[in-house]
């Protein structure tokens, strides 16, 4: 778990920014129409998000290189002691 840290600060970093950038975004719905039609139009591309995500994502790991189906490498697990 070397990379705790890191993971760490990237996960608080992208939260945070799709926090902001959806605050953002419900403004300028907002002031451009009312909150009512903000919140309308943000829940419809929501919805259309979430399939979208789900129909082109893919849950297959990068090797170094980019290449997609690599396969991260064993590590041993610790001992929890001897039963």
């Amino acid at each position: 778990m070397e990379n705790r840290h890191a993971a760490s600060v990237a996960w608080n970093i992208g939260y945070d920014a799709g926090t902001g950038l959806g605050a953002l975004m419900l403004g300028v719905a907002a002031h451009v129409a009312t909150f009512s039609a903000g919140f309308t139009v943000l829940s419809a591309l929501m919805a259309l998000a979430g399939p979208a995500v789900l129909l082109t994502g893919r849950n297959e790991p990068l090797d170094p290189q980019g290449n997609r189906g690599a396969r991260a490498p064993r590590t041993k697990r610790p001992s929890l002691g001897k039963r």
